[in-house]
């Protein structure tokens, strides 16, 4: 029964293996449309590179690449997951108001280049290479070591 069971986690394994793939496309019109249109908010004067969909068995990731070395992640729906822009500033809006107050009053000498969101709320990396916790409503609770 052990050999049995076994036999079939890696024939289970290795088939969700040989599914998943990832796809490199030159343009991003197989984003959902949310995506597509926080790309024409934020984004609109930034030129594309390209964008790498995963595709896996479940659900599709997207991961958009501007030629100015920013990337932004999106889930199936479209919704954004992850912004990182290490050498031009993120766009505001993007960041929720709370945490860019918060930001300016305790780290203005450092910008934001990665923004994250979490199931409890934001995780925010500064230029200082110094991550910071925020919850939902953008309130600090702690700095992520």
């Amino acid at each position: 029964m052990k050999k049995f069971l076994l036999s079939l986690f890696f024939i289970v394994t290795s088939l969700t293996m040989v599914c998943a793939k990832d796809i490199i496309v030159q343009d991003y019109e197989a984003l959902p449309q949310k995506g597509k249109e926080f790309i024409t908010k934020y984004f609109a004067n930034e030129q594309f590179s390209y964008m790498k969909i995963d595709d896996d068995t479940f659900k599709k990731d997207y991961e958009v690449y501007f030629k100015n070395g920013a990337k932004i992640e999106f889930n199936d729906k479209g919704e954004w997951k992850e912004v990182t822009s290490k050498k031009v500033p993120i766009p505001a809006g993007i960041v929720p108001n709370a945490i860019t107050t918060y930001v300016n009053a305790n780290y203005s000498q450092n910008r934001i280049i990665e923004i994250q969101k979490k199931s409890y709320g934001y995780e925010i990396e500064l230029d200082s290479k110094v991550d910071l916790i925020f919850d939902k409503d953008g309130k600090f609770k702690r700095i992520d070591h």
